[in-house]
């Protein structure tokens, strides 16, 4: 995966998503995270950046919410997840058969994304 791939986090609600991405910087440099407060920009932020990973909250049923899928599947992107708008679910893609829980989510990006090097350490 290419060390400058970006995350998208575009889950509501505001405060669980600055709240996420605080956890999320302790294992990934900040420059790597976008934050988008509306739905509606998601898929021109998808088309832009090709992340390696989108964030969104996840529908009143507990899946991907469907026009959010289709846009992320239009772009091929290789790693949805879904968060309940509490935070304490988790579902990888919109096809992923069981939700999972936050330590999953959070054990899975570690694994998934660029490693914890940052830009300034990568200069020295």
């Amino acid at each position: 995966m290419c060390a400058r791939k970006k995350v998208i986090l575009a889950n509501k609600p505001q405060l669980f998503r600055e709240l996420l991405a605080r956890v999320l910087q302790k294992s990934i440099p900040r420059d790597y995270l976008i934050e988008i407060e509306h739905l509606s920009m998601l898929e021109r932020m998808v088309a832009q950046v090709d992340p390696a990973c989108v964030i969104v909250s996840l529908d009143g049923n507990g899946g991907i919410p469907a026009p959010v899928a289709r846009a992320l599947e239009a772009h091929a992107v290789p790693c949805v997840v879904g968060v309940s708008r509490r935070g304490d679910r988790v579902k990888l893609g919109h096809a992923a058969p069981e939700p999972l829980h936050l330590d999953a989510l959070l054990a899975f990006l570690r694994d998934a994304l660029p490693s914890s090097s940052t830009p300034a350490a990568e200069a020295a």
